[in-house]
């Protein structure tokens, strides 16, 4: 049999179909092991194995034409099945370059990723697009340089976005990722110590309803100055996120918070000024409006100021949805009172 030829498709890839007449009909096969069924009949897989990106093949039935391409992680993502909504790919590589991660290559330990929340597993592939780099060149059955922890309460879920994972360019990031269920990432922790011993990780992400409810179990299993990045769909979910953090003095101290702006691509983001302020309400002598003064020359000597929360966009611009991201810093020598 004739060597197959670089760059060809092989058995195993996901192949995207574009039907010729139509641009915008595009089909996502499964791994090429069998027929593909179209609008216009079926394809083999024999047809596109062997065939180089942006062959051309034909349907058994009415012999319609298809543009035969590996799809790029934005169309797979969008086109595969999904349990959970995915994080969309554009939106995912912003969320994982906030964290910017990266893996030295004289580090003797292993580069630890914690995922909370693997759903449709979007961000599990973006994280481990960023991290792979660090394991290109090992064989198997060595320790791996770089290493995700992907975890969700759902078996469902985490098993529809493992088999996203591994059928992703013929299971690219498959010795990348550790996938688990478990219903929080405490009790995950608590099974790890108990298994492997305590484990340090140099980045966190929690895509959860509640993650600030887990931030105290990561207290001592994240290192100095590592990102833990929560991606949540309210601002007001941040500030419940930073109002925890004072109030059970955890050192993780904000870095930024940002929101995901809505559109038909993703990716992109504006900063929010998300802070507490020393303030106090100012009746004015008809009783009929208030003012927030935040300078400390404003404050009334004879009135005990308050500590509030001010959350703005750092443009005047109004409110238009979108998920919020907030990333946090693990502190080396926390000092709070």
């Amino acid at each position: 049999m004739a060597a197959q030829l670089t760059g060809s498709f092989r058995p195993g890839d996901v192949v995207l179909l574009r039907d010729i007449t139509r641009p915008s009909r595009v089909i996502l096969t499964p791994p090429l092991e069998k027929h593909i069924m179209t609008h216009n009949g079926y394809i083999t897989h024999k047809d596109i194995i062997g065939q180089l990106e942006r062959a051309i093949v034909m349907s058994h039935t009415k012999n319609a034409r298809y543009m035969a391409t590996l799809p790029t992680l934005d169309e797979y993502v969008s086109l595969r099945r999904r349990g959970a909504q995915p994080i969309y790919a554009y939106d995912a590589a912003t969320i994982v370059s906030l964290a910017d991660l990266v893996v030295e290559d004289d580090d003797k330990e292993t580069f630890r990723v914690l995922e909370a929340g693997t759903g449709h597993g979007s961000l599990t592939l973006a994280i481990a697009r960023t991290i792979h780099s660090a394991n290109s060149n090992l064989p198997d059955d060595v320790k791996r340089k770089a290493l995700i922890d992907t975890l969700d309460r759902s078996k469902r879920f985490s098993k529809i976005g493992k088999q996203n994972v591994l059928e992703y360019r013929c299971g690219k990031y498959k010795k990348d990722v550790h996938f688990h269920s478990e219903l929080t990432p405490t009790e995950f922790l608590w099974k790890q110590e108990e298994s492997e011993g305590p484990i340090q990780y140099n980045a966190v992400f929690l895509d959860l309803p509640n993650p600030h409810f887990e931030l105290e179990s990561l207290r001592d299993r994240v290192r100095p100055h590592a990102p833990i990045v929560l991606f949540v769909p309210s601002v007001t979910q941040v500030i419940d996120a930073l109002q925890h953090i004072t109030e059970m003095k955890l050192p993780f101290a904000h870095d930024r918070t940002v929101e995901l702006l809505p559109g038909n691509m993703g990716g992109s983001m504006r900063n929010w000024d998300v802070r507490r302020a020393t303030v106090r309400s100012s009746i004015d002598t008809s009783g009929e409006s208030a003012n927030c003064k935040e300078s400390e020359e404003d404050i009334d000597i004879d009135r005990k100021p308050e500590r509030k929360w001010v959350c703005r966009p750092m443009v005047g611009e109004r409110v238009v949805g979108g998920g919020f991201v907030l990333l946090l810093r693990r502190e080396l020598n926390p000092n709070r009172n």
